[in-house]
């Protein structure tokens, strides 16, 4: 049995004897011993967001961006799933491609300023479940708006083996359940439900927003 003294810095366990980083056998058993004052009850960055009720997240965002249109997409307690896909595989991971659920806390929102050009708000958001892919959740991830916790769920399930970029309008996609109590069963989707286009995107509902607008100005012309 090998046995190391280590200092854990910047989430990598490293041997101070040699400087060099531990490589952990993904999916092994370990036993750590130290000190009662070197284990955390919580991660200091876990996120301390507050929720905003929905007159007050459209109060909010107001304040935030002066001479913006605002428009809603959707209501606080939608879910949505996403796919993550892998450009490197490890010796865990079951699959190339997964899929999650997201479910938003707060009312989504995006905004522009010629009606044009529409961007998402941002909006309290999380990950509970992995639909398929055989990821074991070990804890809740959160966001404070859809990309973020697109790239928080890669930093945190898939460190270096993708971008944590993403088009947010592109990647999530409405469930077709919406407003569901934290104790109701998920709906169930598969990825061939994503990839043939049975669900509608953030993009669908964006073009949505872009049309009524554009007859909005036009009706203000007659």
């Amino acid at each position: 049995m090998k046995s190391y003294e280590i200092k854990y810095t910047k989430g990598h366990l490293v041997d101070t004897k040699t400087g060099k980083r531990i490589l952990l056998k993904r999916g092994g058993t370990f036993n750590i011993l130290g000190d009662d004052d070197q284990f955390e009850e919580r991660d200091e960055l876990h996120i301390k967001a507050e929720v905003l009720k929905p007159s007050e997240k459209l109060a909010s965002l107001q304040k935030r961006h002066k001479g913006y249109h605002t428009e809603k997409i959707a209501d606080m307690g939608q879910s949505f799933v996403y796919r993550i896909g892998l450009s490197k595989r490890t010796s865990e991971d079951k699959a190339p491609e997964f899929l999650f659920d997201a479910i938003i806390r707060e009312d989504l929102y995006i905004r522009s300023q010629d009606g044009n050009e529409w961007t998402l708000c941002d909006c309290y958001c999380e990950t509970k479940s992995c639909l398929e892919g055989e990821v074991q959740m070990i804890e809740t991830v959160q966001g404070l708006s859809l990309n973020n916790l697109f790239s928080n769920m890669v930093a945190f399930y898939f460190p270096l083996q993708r971008s944590g970029t993403c088009n947010a309008f592109d990647t999530f996609y409405f469930c077709k359940q919406s407003n569901f109590s934290l104790f109701d069963e998920y709906p169930v989707y598969k990825l061939h439900e994503v990839k043939n286009g049975a669900l509608n995107t953030l993009h669908t509902a964006r073009e949505e927003v872009k049309k009524r607008y554009a007859k909005y100005k036009r009706s203000l012309n007659l």
